[in-house]
């Protein structure tokens, strides 16, 4: 099925990134997890090099500004 807008025929894409949120043509999470994965990644590393200098509360802070907000965008969608 072809989808025009203003007379011009718009492509079909394998997979979109909205708002943040990548998805594909299945609409589902698979894409976005391969994006998100790097990142909570990351987030693991610095609080594992972080957890030896840092008191727990400031970690605790650490975690909620990096790995928590990480997987909690977009979890609403």
């Amino acid at each position: 099925m072809d989808i025009y807008y203003k007379d011009n025929k718009i492509d079909k894409v394998k997979s979109i990134k909205l708002l943040g949120m990548h998805t594909d043509n299945d609409i589902n999470w698979k894409n976005h997890v391969e994006h998100v994965l790097p990142k909570s990644s990351a987030a693991c590393f610095l609080i594992r090099k972080l957890i030896h200098t840092l008191n727990p509360d400031i970690l605790h802070m650490v975690n909620f500004a990096y790995f928590h907000s990480v997987l909690q965008y977009g979890i609403i969608f």
